[in-house]
């Protein structure tokens, strides 16, 4: 099981959780987004409760959450990674990543 926050070109957000190898859609919204912009990210996850910011570098962090929900199960202690399509002839890149536990 894990939890995922993703945002695409066209600024669709959404949080989902994978349960027993299948996704589910907890929550989505339209973010606004600039193609070639750099952004910030923060999934945070207390419990049953999960929310996503997103901002753009430069600016500060939201206070709040551009999506939040409840899992169906509660956070446990993982694993977690990074991934990026990117469209043709263009590029993913990831700066700064940090895991906080608490």
């Amino acid at each position: 099981n894990h939890l995922l926050g993703r945002c695409d070109l066209q600024g669709n957000a959404e949080l989902m959780a994978k349960v027993a190898g299948t996704y589910i859609s907890l929550a989505r919204d339209a973010v606004p987004v600039v193609p070639d912009a750099g952004y910030w990210m923060r999934l945070v996850a207390v419990g049953q409760q999960v929310c996503l910011r997103i901002w753009a570098d430069g600016s500060n962090e939201p206070a709040l959450p551009d999506l939040s929900a409840t899992t169906p199960t509660a956070a446990a202690p993982g694993g977690i990674g990074l991934y990026g399509f990117a469209s043709p002839g263009g590029a993913v890149r990831f700066g700064a990543l940090s895991v906080v536990a608490g």
